[in-house]
């Protein structure tokens, strides 16, 4: 699968606006309650996708749990969706692919538990699709949403 950059495919008139907009980043030790905080930003978004590293969200019942990319490209065109993915242990390639999709349509909902498990250096670059949504995302209603745990040390 191979998704072209540039401007997102969908036009703005075709989608809900998204009521998730910017880049946010929650930072907390294990336990703290990231992903109790990202769930209540998720349920504000009516286009998600949710990289479910841990596969804790979709067992809660609030994102529906999708198998394969694939499902996920299909049910994008449905004008309101909340997906979570979980990606296998060594996914890099599955979540930057899941980062370019969501960077290629408007208003949509990115967010990504535990991305400290694929971005596990400061000195990592960040995928292509992240980045564009990071600096571009605002222009095309797209937002993101990431739980991190701080380090200990």
């Amino acid at each position: 699968m191979s998704l072209q950059s540039g401007s997102p495919t969908t036009s703005p008139e075709s989608s809900p606006q998204n009521r998730v907009p910017g880049v946010h980043a929650i930072l907390g030790l294990r336990g703290s309650g990231k992903s109790c905080l990202l769930r209540v930003i998720c349920l504000a978004a009516d286009r998600l996708i949710l990289i479910d590293t841990l596969g804790e969200h979709s067992q809660a019942g609030y994102v529906e749990h999708i198998e394969t990319i694939a499902e996920i490209i299909e049910r994008m065109e449905a004008p309101t969706f909340r997906l979570g993915y979980c990606p296998s242990p060594n996914g890099y390639e599955e979540v930057e692919y899941l980062e370019r999709l969501c960077a290629s349509r408007w208003d949509v909902t990115l967010a990504i538990d535990e991305m400290d498990k694929w971005y596990q250096s400061s000195l990592a670059p960040l995928g292509d699709g992240l980045a564009a949504i990071v600096n571009y995302g605002r222009h095309f209603r797209q937002g993101i949403v990431a739980t991190v745990r701080r380090p200990t040390a």
